[in-house]
């Protein structure tokens, strides 16, 4: 560790703690004691007041005036911090819980430089208030729903699923809410699925919530990476494409392109071909539709004949007939 870097951890050091003795501030820098008395020149000479206490018990200690923005953390750091929520949200006797958690927050959002999707799971204290893309009713339960995961209370859900004109009564253990392209989801245990699902927070679909007494204890191994897609909500088979572009269009298709390890191969047939995983198939149509005629999928084979059927299809509406085995 380099002289800069050994300066910066002493400050650390001494913004954490009250005072330090030379010997321990040598013993945590690795260094020489006399390096400890350079350090401190150096930092003073940066604007920092470092003040000295002499006797048994001194040691040098930061002025309070002197602030130190807080580090980036990594990812694994936020993870260590939601293990410890959890394990603290599961002592009740801890009579410091409530302000455990407002602290936590404080740290893991200062802290933090990554998006909501790339996120470990810290906790729920955000504003409700600033997701102006809601409906206030959507405002409404998205807020119902973080008090009940912030409590660990079940939640009962007035929800219409796909392809059912009735709505279903769900009753599912909330444990993340997370936002992908502009829409919020709830992730939670389903008592009748029994398994994990995704609900999302719409006046079509999500029609009414409410708060139950039924307590749950979350399962300490989740992760709601584990239960969303790339660039959906929900998580599908992980599948290799492969598609030829026009010269002209590739530029525009690298820059639309929505998925993972996009790669590109020696043109063939004076097109270029790209190759790339994706776990949901439908983004990747909707892409293909997007280029029209500029773009062909190749691979998989079962998904291309898939999307041809679905361009016959929709010819047929217009009065167009294609024969998809043609």
């Amino acid at each position: 560790m380099n002289r800069a870097a050994l300066c910066i951890k002493m400050l650390k050091i001494l913004k954490s703690r009250d005072i330090v003795s030379t010997a321990e501030l040598a013993e945590l820098l690795k260094t020489n004691p006399r390096n400890i008395r350079e350090f401190r020149k150096e930092l003073e000479a940066a604007g920092y007041h470092i003040e000295e206490k002499r006797g048994r018990y001194g040691g040098y200690y930061l002025d309070d005036r002197d602030l130190i923005q807080i580090p980036k953390l990594t990812k694994e750091q936020l993870q260590v911090l939601a293990h410890a929520r959890q394990f603290i949200k599961a002592h009740a006797e801890f009579a410091e819980g409530d302000q455990f958690e407002e602290i936590m927050d404080d740290v893991a959002a200062a802290g933090s430089s990554y998006s909501n999707r790339e996120m470990p799971e810290i906790g729920y204290s955000f504003s409700v208030d600033r997701h102006s893309g809601l409906t206030d009713h959507e405002r409404e339960m998205l807020s119902q729903v973080l008090a009940s995961m912030k409590s660990s209370y079940s939640v009962e859900l007035s929800y219409m699923k796909r392809g059912v004109n009735e709505p279903a009564s769900i009753l599912v253990d909330p444990y993340h809410v997370v936002n992908i392209e502009d829409n919020w989801y709830m992730i939670g245990w389903s008592h009748s699925a029994k398994a994990f699902r995704n609900f999302r927070f719409s006046d079509e679909r999500m029609l009414d919530i409410k708060l139950t007494q039924r307590r749950f204890t979350k399962d300490p191994n989740f992760n709601f990476k584990n239960f969303i897609g790339i660039d959906s909500a929900f998580k599908g088979k992980l599948n290799l494409y492969e598609v030829e572009v026009n010269p002209d269009h590739a530029r525009l298709f690298r820059e639309d392109f929505k998925g993972r390890e996009l790669s590109q191969k020696e043109n063939r047939n004076g097109k270029c071909v790209f190759s790339f995983t994706a776990d949901n198939q439908y983004q990747v149509y909707q892409l293909l539709f997007r280029f029209g005629d500029a773009v062909e999928l190749i691979l998989p084979v079962e998904f291309r004949d898939e999307y041809i059927k679905r361009i016959a299809s929709i010819a047929k509406v217009y009065g167009i007939s294609l024969d998809p085995d043609d």
